[in-house]
């Protein structure tokens, strides 16, 4: 479903009958999870986490890398989770106040004063067709 999450990692995670509520918003009482509704918050929290960690880290990351993905699942788990609450009339202060500490470790690797914890550390990105800084003057894409 997601590059680095799936909807059981989310179901693993979330007690049964607040899964439903966040996940299914045709039967009442909830009965069954929405694929679509799961696919958009696990969509929504990957795309959060990358805006913070493209500066400083080529895409996709190590997905053998058991370290690495215990870091990410973590975080896009909560993402994902969050991503479904505002979808709903429903909110968890201790997911948003988790939430508010993964982004202060996401500030902090993507500023560079901090690494993403892996076995094997990630590549930069290419820095490719982007603008470059020599000698005071700007290039692009190697021409002056």
């Amino acid at each position: 479903m997601g590059i680095y999450i799936s909807s059981t990692d989310l179901e693993t995670a979330i007690e049964p009958e607040e899964f439903l509520q966040l996940f299914d918003r045709i039967h009442h009482p909830p009965t069954t999870a929405d694929a679509t509704i799961l696919a958009a918050a696990i969509e929504a929290g990957e795309g959060r986490f990358h805006r913070y960690i493209t500066r400083r880290y080529k895409l996709p990351l190590d997905k053998t890398d058991p370290i690495l993905m215990a870091f990410i699942r973590r975080i896009l788990v909560d993402f994902a989770w969050e991503a479904a609450y505002v979808r709903s009339d429903m909110i968890d202060q201790e997911l948003l106040a988790r939430n508010a500490d993964h982004v202060k470790d996401l500030e902090d690797i993507r500023d560079g004063h901090s690494d993403i914890p892996a076995t094997t550390p990630p590549p930069a990105p290419s820095t490719d067709n982007k603008v470059s800084w020599s000698s005071g003057g700007r290039e692009f894409n190697g021409l002056p």
